[in-house]
């Protein structure tokens, strides 16, 4: 991640400072005793320049003046002999308790003595007391090596640990800081890139075929623009297309229906005319009874335009769907007077099951449309009962949830698994079975009223359809 990523940069960056300032601080410190191991070696020419050599026999007289000196240059002061013995030393506990040995230490030693270095400088160790230690040959005025100067800082070390642990505080406060302000730098960065991809996965989520999809705002010129851009693109493709798709089902769909209601008006007219037809030959021969004749034509010709406007009224019911006048209304009571309507009738048993639930309850849809359904679905459970058996016809309110429920069952001639998935498409027809454009209208009004309808069918056994009204 960007956060990981900035963590290990400052680590890194931070470790490579530390060793900086590290080796700055020995290097500082190095030189700082360069020029205090100088200072000494000239304030000890002063005093030993004129011997010849030294021994531990002058230690007497050496001791107490390293001492003195070690008082004014705060650190210890040891001389060794050109063959690394102790001959002098401004600390001799160290020595006689056996803390540090009498001999010099090898390898500055060797430093001085085979590779000939005018100083020596590094690292030494008495247990686990690390200390830096200074190392340089001393000449007599006669320019004869008598013995090796060695400064030994043991609080140097300490306070270079001190300094760099001040540093690296310091730098561990500065990155925490650093670090804050990237974390806020990157929430702020982020919030800014992932917003408009949110927005722009919110719409997408959204995005549906024949909808109205609203398009992105957006004013920057960026890569995320030039996706907005797209986007905004396939919505007004998506809209063409959809608007395109929508006419040609329309036309597809009125010329069908137009096909449809031809060949149903034909149906009627047919009789019709053969009934006039023989109406205007026998008024002509005169033959037979004339007015018996005219009844019976005429009641052909009422039946025929009966069937005329059932088809008109149909076809009148399903132009105007879209007209709804929504109104908060109680559903049960308004089921109850559509039920009594087909209640008198000696072929079929029409009950109608509720509970006091229902009355409390309201929903909003179009009263008109809603006495519309369940005249269509009752009719058609009274179409669907054949003339040999005795008719029983169901129907049952509830609340569930938020939801007022009614289920509507019969026991007819079902509804075969063919045509099941087609029963909702406008498909005139005055057939006995009654599937017409009536449940077409009952599926527009219940999706236009924010309700579902489902049903349920076995052939030879009956068809139960259920419904659902959302509760005000």
């Amino acid at each position: 991640t960007i956060f990981g990523t900035l963590f290990s940069f400052f680590v890194i960056v931070g470790m490579l400072t530390a060793l900086f300032i590290y080796n700055q601080l020995q290097e500082k410190f190095q030189e700082e005793m360069s020029e205090r191991i100088e200072s000494v070696r000239v304030e000890l020419t002063h005093k030993i320049a004129s011997f010849p050599e030294l021994t531990l026999a002058d230690e007497g007289y050496l001791n107490p003046l390293l001492t003195k000196f070690s008082s004014v240059f705060l650190t210890d002061i040891h001389l060794f002999s050109p063959d690394g013995r102790l001959v002098g030393t401004s600390r001799p506990q160290i020595f006689s308790k056996n803390i540090e040995g009498e001999m010099m230490d090898i390898t500055a030693f060797q430093a001085l003595k085979i590779q000939k270095l005018s100083k020596f400088v590094h690292t030494e160790q008495i247990g686990k007391l690390k200390f830096l230690s200074a190392y340089i040959p001393f000449f007599n005025d006669r320019n004869q090596l008598i013995a090796y100067l060695n400064l030994p800082y043991f609080t140097r070390q300490s306070e270079i640990t001190q300094q760099l642990s001040q540093i690296v505080i310091t730098i561990i406060n500065v990155f925490i800081f650093l670090i804050l302000i990237s974390f806020l730098a990157v929430v702020v960065i982020a919030e800014q890139l992932t917003k408009p991809l949110a927005v722009i996965r919110e719409h997408i989520q959204q995005l549906q075929f024949g909808e109205k999809n609203k398009p992105i705002s957006y004013s920057r010129r960026d890569e995320i623009g030039d996706l907005i851009t797209e986007y905004n693109r396939m919505v007004g493709e998506l809209k063409k297309s959809a608007e395109m798709l929508a006419q040609s089902e329309r036309e597809s769909a009125w010329r069908d229906m137009a096909k449809q209601v031809a060949h149903e008006i034909k149906n009627p007219l047919t009789p019709m005319k053969l009934s006039v037809q023989h109406l205007q030959k026998t008024w002509e021969s005169h033959t037979g009874n004339l007015d018996e004749f005219i009844n019976h034509t005429t009641e052909n010709l009422i039946e025929q335009i009966d069937a005329l406007t059932v088809i008109a009224n149909e076809f009148s019911h399903f132009a105007k769907m879209p007209q709804a006048k929504k109104e908060l209304f109680n559903p049960a009571e308004k089921l109850e007077k559509v039920v009594q309507l087909f209640k008198d009738n000696p072929n079929y048993d029409l009950t109608l099951i509720t509970n006091d639930a229902t009355k409390n309850i309201q929903i909003e849809m179009d009263k008109e449309q809603f006495t519309i359904v369940f005249n269509n679905l009752i009719k058609n459970a009274i179409q669907a009962i054949p003339l040999t058996k005795r008719g029983k016809i169901l129907v049952k309110t509830k609340v569930r949830g938020n939801s007022f429920s009614v289920e509507i069952s019969d026991n007819g001639i079902g509804i075969s698994e063919e045509i099941q998935s087609h029963i909702f498409l406008p498909n005139f027809t005055t057939k006995t079975s009654g599937m017409g454009i009536g449940l077409s209208i009952v599926k527009t009004i219940m999706n236009n009223a924010g309700g579902e309808i489902r049903f349920e069918s076995k052939q030879g056994k009956g068809t139960r359809f259920y419904l659902e009204f959302p509760v005000k």
